[in-house]
């Protein structure tokens, strides 16, 4: 009864969750739209939210056009984000967008000579960055939260198939099927990060909180396991697709 109480308790602390960019599956507008459309409409705010140059004027953080720009972007990620029908706990998952671009801002923030000191003058600009990421990640979350992998891999056979009419040599390269490997990686190193955080807290009492130094190597051997098991995933990956040619 005990170690049944102590394991329930343990799973409302450490709740199951969906991992970063798993497909959910819906009905909604954005679920609707063919793959291909996506990944163009994707790539396009990618690309277009960290530019910053008008008929040839090159502008910096501290201009508000390059603000106004970022938030035009911010809005059509929103749209989709609210018409995929997105849970807004999801946002959660992307923390590590801020704590990431707060840490780059420090550094590129810190002088060290003539003497240490802070140069605020770098702030706009990473802040800028930050938002600039933050855009396109919750971009990227539409994205595969609302594309299959089937879908996606369908999409990019579509251009495959244009490009081999175009040039014959590409009809030898896989690349489609080998460009939706790798993209189908992102969502499933999530689920395995998931899948090791949870089992590393099982061998953790819920009661127990460890040393600095001992945390740190728990991290460590986190990422060992993550390491391991995406390469042992590769192989298996790699072997299913020599068997398929």
């Amino acid at each position: 009864m005990q170690n049944s109480a102590r394991s329930t308790r343990r799973n409302r602390i450490h709740p199951v969750q969906p991992a970063l960019f798993a497909y959910r599956c819906g009905m909604t507008l954005i679920h609707r739209i063919p793959a291909l459309p996506k990944i163009i409409g994707m790539c396009i705010i990618t690309i277009r939210t960290f530019v910053s140059t008008y008929n040839r004027v090159t502008y910096t953080a501290a201009d508000r056009i390059v603000w106004l720009h970022a938030l035009a972007y911010g809005i059509v990620t929103a749209a989709c984000f609210i018409l995929a029908q997105t849970p807004v706990r999801h946002l959660r998952k992307l923390l590590f967008v801020p704590v990431m671009g707060m840490i780059i801002t420090l550094f590129r923030m810190i002088t060290l000579f003539p003497f240490l000191s802070l140069n605020m003058a770098e702030l706009p600009e990473g802040l800028l960055y930050t938002v600039r990421f933050f855009i396109t990640t919750c971009a990227a979350l539409v994205f595969f939260e609302t594309t299959s992998r089937r879908e996606l891999q369908d999409a990019l056979e579509q251009v495959e198939s244009v490009f081999r009419r175009i040039i014959p040599p590409l009809r030898r390269v896989p690349a489609a099927l080998s460009v939706s490997i790798a993209i189908g990686f992102i969502p499933e190193i999530f689920s395995m990060w998931n899948t090791i955080i949870l089992a590393a807290a099982a061998r953790i009492p819920s009661d127990r909180r460890l040393p600095p130094f001992r945390r740190i190597a728990v991290i460590c051997q986190e990422l060992s396991a993550l390491l391991s098991c995406m390469i042992a995933r590769a192989e298996e990956t790699r072997k299913a697709v020599l068997n398929r040619f």
